[in-house]
């Protein structure tokens, strides 16, 4: 019996996976689990791994809670490295920095293990020396096992430069950085850790020295410089996990009226926005979003249809499949364990009889395994080991209280750990900031295991998230999970900053804010740094501290005893005594740490959950709510602030991922409204814009041929028959790809008067006679076969009439201002670009084209043959003497 008992004390169903137990090995997959979805995994794989540089098609994993979405993310972590490729794990806490959070999550994933037991950095920096054919002593410089120099960096572009021209001068920098960020000199490293997390530089002339321009980068452009280089090598696989935890955080802040408000509907447009624009950027990677079902129907409910054009939808995993399914599940499990300790159990599922799992079906994974972890922790508790018949014999809601230890075994234990507490040999390792990254996480992660384990049955509510990779933005992460449905959390996040140059604490500062998930609007998350050294006075410095307080954050200094205390903790853990848990109920070590006693003094008292009126919770009704809300247009944006459905102004925001602002109009446009302002639209006044009189109209105007807009002025339009979805994309400030808020239509549109300087402009129905979207003065497609014929000037073909098959021409001249196209996902914009570009090279005119997705690389290269449907074109005028345009 004793043998028996130390067998079920030896076993570990991790049946609650973290984000970090995607990163470490799982021996317990089972292929006939969710075979569907994970063939669509491999298969996106594939094409990312035989793909030149495109992206593939992203994924969305679909499943309820312990349905097995975080153990598929494993798997296929282990399938894309086993293949040569790399892997990325991005937790979205914050939808305004989405960027910020994908870098970070990019940055924290080359310093994790990849198939070969080395940092994904490593290998990958080595992979890109080999490949330019760096010389070997060079390359052990790149790989920080030599004095590294600037010479060798300028070598390293150089041959970067011979394999990929075009690659190694937009990435050079980025490029630098990371073999820096590689490096074992502390220095070197600070420097590489801030360009790459888009920190400004601290010290004039500290990047030049290692041939870094003073050029800064944002974190989009940074993810996209990075994903270009890993792609010379390999495919990767970025997964998307903790949308559910942002959803139901912003929606249980909403009005409780269950009605999608403002903030509600701009977090789903950012993280749509944001995910949409992350498979654009990237090179050879695939893009897998892991969430609840009903996060993945508000995102497609509120955004644009072009999010879901992106992503392709599997199965929903539910529960398992059938009884040999779990039972496999769980023999699996405890069969490793059992042979570990040399362990011959009756049968493999001991002491769950095989047939009680006939009731596996009405489970998923998790609950299956936490109702035979249960059943295990009763049988110790009670001293009496039984063998389960029936599933739902064990019941959810149960919890057996340790029971009783005489004083003289608690005594024992008492011993044991004043002596592991006065020896703890790791304690000081932690606050060296050489060794910091490594101890740390291992001890406040054990601590707070001890501390879940005091609480009972209310630490049942409570997970801790497993030691993170070697250069971690936080150290440790505990969780209070609030709702099992929608994944609504609470979360105590910790991170130690030992480090001494006031570049590396301030870039270790900024990255904790961001991984925490910070927000001054969200109280849910909460940053503890732990530091006993001062800070710099720098504004820099300062302003990071002012930001950590505003939002929730707080600095702890971090005692040598607190240490020892989780030291002898997690020694304790690891051996497991008998009367373990009893020991930690009674004695409570964990009260004697001060950062704990300060970080979790209000942990365990009760939240305030928002409800509506009918008594269910607010993000039930905004999901609910969510599809009816969205069937009338969305947002009409101007300047730096947005006009919701109901007229009233949003105050301006961060910029969101995927969208931006205009603050003044560009050269050559004109504007209805002053820049950054907005207007309710009961101080609007509709009215029909006249034609131009300049310009023959086609009976239809630009019905046929979707919205060509010029001269800055954004009017959508569409197609009556069809009701086409009007979505604007223009290229921000630095470069990225923007993106606007589709609005769908049915009628012809005109646009509505706006008192000058006051507001942002909206589509409202007008006589289907009137010239539609056309802003006075602006030259427009003709179906008359050329409107410039008359003047001489040359006319471009852009199509046929879909009603009556006549030409659709432009002026050549109307090019000389700006364009803007909107129309729907697939609906032929990028199309439209090239034969625009190539009807203007056609006659002797120039473009120059910014073509950050490589959509028009390929415009030169004859068709083999002529496809189906090929039409004869339009005769072209002669070549032109205009100006460029451009």
């Amino acid at each position: 019996m004793d043998r028996e008992r130390a067998a079920l004390r030896a076993l570990r169903l991790n049946y609650a996976l973290t984000s970090d137990d995607v990163w470490r090995p799982s021996p317990f997959h089972l292929e006939n689990l969710n075979r569907g979805v994970a063939e669509t995994v491999l298969a996106g794989l594939a094409e990312a791994r035989e793909s030149a540089d495109a992206s593939p098609i992203g994924v969305v994993i679909q499943g309820q809670r312990g349905s097995g979405k975080t153990h598929l993310l494993g798997w296929a972590r282990q399938q894309v490295q086993a293949s040569g490729g790399y892997f990325f794990l991005v937790s979205l806490l914050d939808a305004k920095t989405f960027w910020e959070s994908v870098l970070l999550s990019v940055l924290d994933g080359l310093a994790r293990e990849g198939a070969d037991g080395r940092p994904q950095l490593q290998t990958a920096v080595e992979r890109l020396a080999m490949l330019v054919g760096v010389p070997r002593m060079e390359r052990r410089a790149l790989l920080g096992q030599r004095t590294l120099s600037r010479e060798t960096l300028d070598t390293f572009i150089m041959a970067l430069r011979q394999v990929n021209r075009q690659v190694a001068a937009e990435t050079q920098d980025t490029a630098r950085a990371l073999v820096l960020h590689a490096s074992d000199d502390l220095a070197a490293q600070a420097v590489g850790e801030a360009y790459l997390s888009a920190i400004p530089e601290s010290e004039p002339g500290e990047r030049a020295q290692w041939g870094i321009r003073p050029v800064e980068k944002t974190p989009q452009e940074l993810v996209r410089d990075l994903s270009r280089l890993l792609a010379l090598t390999g495919p990767s696989l970025i997964a998307v996990d903790q949308l559910d935890t942002l959803v139901a955080q912003s929606a249980l802040s909403t009005d409780r009226q269950g009605e999608l408000d403002w903030r509600y509907k701009l977090t789903v447009e950012q993280v749509a926005g944001g995910l949409m624009t992350l498979r654009e950027v990237t090179r050879r990677t695939l893009t897998v979003v892991s969430c609840l079902p009903a996060t993945w129907a508000v995102i497609k409910s509120v955004a644009t249809d072009t999010v879901q054009d992106r992503f392709r939808e599997t199965f929903t995993l539910t529960s398992l499949p059938d009884p040999e399914t779990g039972r496999a599940l769980v023999e699996k499990r405890l069969t490793a364990q059992y042979q570990d300790i040399g362990f011959t159990p009756p049968y493999p599922t001991w002491p769950v009889k095989p047939s009680a799992f006939e009731d596996a079906p009405d489970f998923t994974p998790r609950q299956l395994l936490i109702t035979v972890d249960r059943h295990i922790r009763s049988c110790l508790e009670t001293g009496r080991i039984t063998e389960l018949e029936r599933l739902t014999d064990e019941h959810a809601d149960h919890y057996t209280a340790p029971p009783a230890v005489s004083d003289e075994r608690l005594a024992a234990l008492d011993t044991r750990f004043a002596e592991l507490r006065a020896a703890a040999p790791d304690a000081a390792a932690a606050l060296d900031p050489a060794t910091e990254d490594a101890v740390l996480p291992r001890l406040l992660a054990d601590g707070l295991r001890a501390w879940i384990i005091e609480q009972g049955a209310a630490g049942r509510e409570f997970t801790v998230d497993p030691p993170p990779s070697a250069k971690a933005p936080l150290h440790a992460r505990l969780r209070r999970i609030l709702d099992e449905q929608n994944e609504d959390e609470l979360h105590w996040s910790f991170r130690g900053i030992a480090a001494t140059h006031h570049s590396a604490a301030l870039t270790r500062l900024r990255n904790a804010a961001v991984a925490a998930g910070l927000s001054p609007d969200v109280p849910k998350r909460r940053l503890f740094i732990l530091r006993n050294r001062g800070w710099a006075k720098g504004q820099r410095t300062q302003d990071a501290l002012s930001a950590l307080e505003r939002a929730h954050g707080k600095v702890l200094p971090l005692e040598l005893e607190d240490l020892k205390i989780m030291s002898a903790l997690s020694q304790l853990l690891a051996a497991n005594p008998p009367h373990l848990e009893a020991w930690l109920v009674a004695r409570k070590p964990t009260s004697q740490i001060k950062i704990f006693a300060e970080a979790l003094r209000d942990a365990l008292t009760s939240p305030e959950v928002p409800v509506t009126p009918s008594g269910t919770s607010e993000w039930e009704a905004q999901a609910s709510a969510a599809p009816a809300a969205v069937q009338q247009p969305t947002t009409a944006r101007s300047g730096t602030g947005a006009l919701p459905l109901d007229g009233a102004a949003i105050p301006p925001t961060e910029p969101v991922p995927g969208t931006t602002t205009a603050t003044e109009p560009a050269a050559g446009t004109r504007m209805l409204t002053e820049p950054g302002t907005t207007v309710p639209t009961e101080s609007m006044a509709s009215a029909t814009v006249p034609a131009d009189p300049r310009v023959e109209a086609g009976p239809t105007g630009l019905s046929h041929t979707g919205g060509l807009l010029q001269d800055g002025t954004a009017v959508p339009v569409s197609d009556p028959a069809a009701g086409a979805v009007a979505s604007a994309g223009f290229p921000g400030a630095n470069g990225s790809a923007q993106y606007g808020t589709a609005v769908p239509l049915a009628e012809p549109v005109t646009h509505t008067a706006v008192p000058a300087g006051t507001g942002s402009i909206a589509p409202t129905p007008a006589a289907p006679a009137a010239a539609v979207g056309i802003r006075p003065g602006a030259p427009v497609p003709s179906t008359t076969g050329g409107a410039g014929a008359a003047t001489g000037d040359p006319v471009i073909a852009i199509g046929a009439s879909a009603i009556d098959g006549r030409p659709v021409t432009i002026n050549l001249s109307a090019l000389r201002r700006h364009t803007a196209i909107f129309a729907g996902s697939g609906s032929g914009k990028t199309v439209l670009i090239r034969r625009l570009i190539e009807e203007c090279a056609l006659r002797g005119v120039s473009s120059i084209v910014l073509d950050p997705n490589n959509d028009l690389a390929r415009l030169g290269d004859p068709w083999p043959e002529p496809p189906p449907g090929w039409a004869r074109a339009m005769p072209r005028s002669p070549p032109s003497t205009s100006p460029t345009p451009t």
